[in-house]
């Protein structure tokens, strides 16, 4: 997977913007250069949107190197120097491979002073202005130059995802993004967008869904979500960092069944791996076992019943069914009694969708049994 850098993490702000505005942008830029580095060959960069960049004054050789500095102080940066902060920029925007290259365009193929247009071939035009990008993520460009170049890079995605069945998959690294309250009246970043581009002379447009990196620790997860055991050691050790897990918390045995990663791609979030993120780590919250008690013998589980009687699963009919409340979705799994043993089946959406599907574990070892390496060193495994 290669990962679309949106030009605003490289969008100097202005000398005179607000604190908070120079530290999220000290930030984030920070945040990501390990990864930018180590993993180059994963990141890509719009030439079109680099050049937009210096077009605007928004590249950070722009600014005096001095008033860079006073920006800085203003800010109460001092974790890291202009210097440094200059060097940094400069060599992950000289690293990282140039996307056009993956679609085989020429730098020439863009007026970089008015980046409006494209030739794609075959007497095919991409504009900027006939392409729509959800949340409002072009709306934050707000230099002109660079909100076209920014559109112009989405759209030859769209087209190139929708003509060619070759295309490389792409998610966009981007600064968060806050949706409006969930109904559990928390507010959740986006994890994906969509982006429709409409070209002259066509009847539909061509569309497109990116997922979203708001953080480096989110790429982690990209490479293990479909293990169930790997995605939940994951998502307890972002909480043991955050100071949301404490570290003597123990998980009872948990695994999946073959329908579980299945119910992910259903709900559209095989690249959605900030809201992936957000279902593990409720996941991991809700079935630790709250003081003494297992989720079982609290109020905050329901059974799904079949007439007057639970559902249940298994030869002897050992593991009953279960539903649970995660963060807008409701998790089906089964339990086993005589074990305490979880083994998650379904995320399905509303109340009416009562299918749990069979206890047929899936291929996957569980969170106990995910490597061979001493059952201590996995986070929260007991």
């Amino acid at each position: 997977m290669y990962l679309l850098i949106d030009p605003i993490l490289f969008a100097c702000p202005p000398l005179d913007a607000p604190s908070t505005v120079w530290r999220s942008f000290v930030d984030h830029l920070v945040e990501w250069q390990d990864e930018m580095l180590i993993q180059k060959e994963r990141f890509l960069i719009a030439e079109v949107c680099s050049e937009a960049l210096y077009s605007t004054g928004l590249h950070l050789d722009v600014p005096a190197f001095r008033q860079i500095q006073e920006a800085m102080s203003r800010a109460e940066i001092d974790y890291i120097s202009a210097v440094d902060l200059r060097h940094i920029y400069h060599v992950v925007l000289a690293t990282i491979p140039k996307f056009e290259e993956i679609y085989g365009l020429k730098a020439d193929d863009v007026d970089y002073l008015y980046p409006e247009l494209i030739d794609v071939g075959r007497k095919t035009y991409i504009e900027a202005a006939h392409v729509k990008v959800e949340l409002g993520l072009a709306e934050r460009h707000t230099a002109e130059n660079l909100r076209l170049a920014f559109r112009l890079m989405l759209g030859i995605v769209a087209y190139f995802h929708t003509t060619k069945a070759d295309h490389p998959d792409l998610s966009l690294v981007t600064h968060p993004i806050l949706l409006q309250e969930n109904e559990e009246n928390i507010v959740e970043p986006a994890s994906g967008c969509s982006i429709a581009l409409q070209i002259s002379g066509q009847e539909h447009p061509y569309r497109v869904e990116l997922g979203l990196f708001a953080a480096p620790n989110e790429l982690g997860l990209s490479e293990v979500w479909r293990n169930t055991g790997k995605a939940l050691a994951w998502a307890i050790r972002q909480m043991e960092i955050d100071g949301q897990w404490y570290k003597d918390s123990k998980l009872p045995s948990i695994d999946s069944t073959g329908d579980f990663n299945k119910s992910l791609v259903d709900q559209h979030l095989e690249n959605r791996f900030d809201e992936l993120g957000r279902i593990f780590r409720e996941i991991a919250r809700r079935l630790r076992p709250y003081s003494t008690q297992s989720i079982i013998e609290t109020n905050h589980v329901h059974h799904i019943m079949s007439g007057n009687d639970q559902v249940s699963g298994g030869k002897e009919g050992e593991w009953g069914a279960w539903r649970a409340h995660i963060i807008g979705y409701r998790l089906h799994f089964w339990w086993r009694k005589s074990d305490n043993h979880f083994r998650l089946s379904r995320l399905v959406v509303g109340h009416a969708d009562m299918g749990i599907g069979s206890t047929e574990l899936e291929g996957g070892p569980s969170i106990r049994q995910e490597t061979n390496e001493p059952k201590s060193k996995i986070p929260g495994a007991v």
